[in-house]
């Protein structure tokens, strides 16, 4: 009964390993993963000069999430994928504050 349950414990353990090993991505395959989604956004004021920058990610078709510091203000603006040099134009912000007690 012991000799089965240290197989048993064996076999999870490199069962373990093994999989961490497969699933297990280096800081640059993370990033490059991470930037397919990641915005930089430029705001402007209404005489076309930039007031902010920021980033933002995409969480749906055409919606990017990110600071309302960033946003807040801005006339118009325009969003780059990350390494990417085409412009997007922002149709339109909102905002939905969420508060956490």
């Amino acid at each position: 009964m012991i000799k089965h349950c240290t197989s048993l414990a064996f076999s999870v353990f490199l069962l373990f390993c093994v999989v961490t090993v497969v699933t297990a991505q280096t800081p640059q395959q993370i990033a490059q993963k991470a930037f397919r989604s990641t915005v930089l956004l430029v705001m402007e004021d209404t005489n076309g000069q930039p007031l902010s920058l920021g980033s933002g990610f995409f969480v749906g078709n055409d919606q990017i999430a990110t600071n309302l510091h960033v946003v807040k203000g801005a006339a118009r603006g325009y969003a780059k994928l990350v390494g990417q040099k085409t412009k997007f134009n922002i149709a339109g912000t909102f905002s939905r504050l969420l508060q956490i007690w």
